[in-house]
């Protein structure tokens, strides 16, 4: 049974004022699939960030409110929206969003219900097992999350799908005085690092690299909001780095400001597939960023940008180095722009998702059919038996 178009809810049930690359994902892929004639809802929890975007988008929204792993009521009125929407794709982002919202779904009878990881989300333990039995497929961005969770022994070969971010990068992207703005002397690179203001990030590893250039004319910028920020501030008062290293806050648009940048550092402990670095490099920016996750597959170490080992401040100042003095640093900013443009479209990704969709969509109706078809000959067996 062939179907193009689907009723579609996005569940995700992150901290309302947070707001990262799952999130802006998971908006683009509503907004592009709603475009596409499909019927969308994002549901996640009251007065989030998320959805008081998709409110702007023009996207349909729904609270669900799923704040733990165990809510029984939360399930019978979660399973009755999605019959009431008659959702035929269910994608969800948390592991309690699958406990919750994807066993509602199993008992409403959704079709087709997916974990989004941007991501390592699940272990290789009986939990997460559990976890996943409820779930049709998992959408991953990168290979090396994909490989990891077919290394369990427990996950079916062909469970995970590597579907890859899509990128909407406007056409004219404006671009900031930074000099001004924040009076950094005019001979001075200036590096931008963009992202919640958290361990995973590793600002605190740019900012003790920071302290061992300091003689050098750099000037660091981080932009973002977090938990670590006065940690981060104290780390900044601990080195004297107050006019070469300024935390410059949350930004509604980070475009501008990866723009204006002149090399777009990214030194994460751990990332799915890096919004910043994908976005940088389609802005045609020389981008460092730490070799972990999907930069592994993005990048190739002097040919389209720059990498380097993770967790070391050693080799972060070796890297930030071996960029500001690289002398065909614009060959390289051109080949990170071909990169994005052969693979990371948010066309692409949209076809993909839509045909995986599709795919597993059959594969439900293939299952319903079979289960109907053992039913009736069963039932056909026992009418004959009771006639003899």
């Amino acid at each position: 049974m062939k179907k193009s178009k689907f009723n579609i809810v996005f569940s995700n049930s992150i901290n309302p004022q947070k707001w990262g690359g799952g999130e802006k994902w998971m908006l683009t892929a509503a907004d592009h699939l709603q475009k596409n004639g499909h019927n969308v809802v994002v549901a996640g929890k009251g007065k989030a960030i998320l959805l008081e975007r998709a409110k702007a988008m023009g996207i349909p929204t729904e609270v669900f409110n799923i704040h733990g792993d165990f809510a029984p009521f939360k399930v019978e009125k979660i399973k009755r929206f999605f019959q009431q929407h008659e959702t035929d794709v269910c994608i969800l982002n948390l592991n309690k969003d699958v406990r919750v919202a994807g066993l509602a779904a199993r008992k409403a009878g959704v079709p087709v219900i997916l974990a989004r990881h941007g991501l390592k989300l699940i272990r290789n333990s009986w939990k997460y097992k559990m976890t996943m039995d409820l779930v049709d497929g998992i959408i991953t961005n990168s290979h090396s999350i994909k490989e990891i969770y077919d290394s369990f022994h427990w996950m079916p070969r062909g469970k995970t799908e590597v579907i890859y971010n899509g990128l909407n990068i406007p056409d004219n992207v404006s671009e900031i005085d930074l000099h001004g703005q924040y009076h950094i002397p005019k001979d001075h690179l200036i590096f931008g690092a963009a992202g919640r203001l958290a361990y995973q990030k590793g600002f605190d590893l740019l900012i003790k690299a920071a302290e061992q250039l300091k003689d050098r004319p750099f000037t660091f910028l981080i932009a973002g909001q977090g938990k670590l920020k006065q940690y981060l501030e104290n780390l900044i008062n601990q080195y004297n780095l107050q006019d070469s290293v300024k935390l410059i806050g949350f930004l509604e648009n980070a475009l501008p400001f990866l723009n204006s940048v002149d090399i777009v550092v990214q030194p994460s402990r751990y990332e799915g597939m890096p919004n910043t670095v994908l976005e940088a490099m389609a802005l045609g920016k020389p981008v460092l960023a730490a070799e972990v996750n999907g930069v592994r597959e993005l990048i190739q170490n002097g040919i389209n940008g720059f990498s380097i080992p993770p967790e070391s401040v050693h080799d972060l100042v070796r890297g930030i180095l071996q960029v500001a003095d690289c002398k065909n640093i614009r060959d390289i900013q051109q080949r990170g722009i071909e990169t994005i443009n052969s693979n990371y479209s948010t066309e692409k990704m949209i076809i993909h998702l839509e045909n995986y969709f599709g795919k597993k969509y059959n594969e439900s109706m293939e299952k319903l059919c079979k289960g109907i078809s053992r039913q009736s000959k069963t039932l056909s067996t026992e009418n004959t038996t009771s006639l003899i």
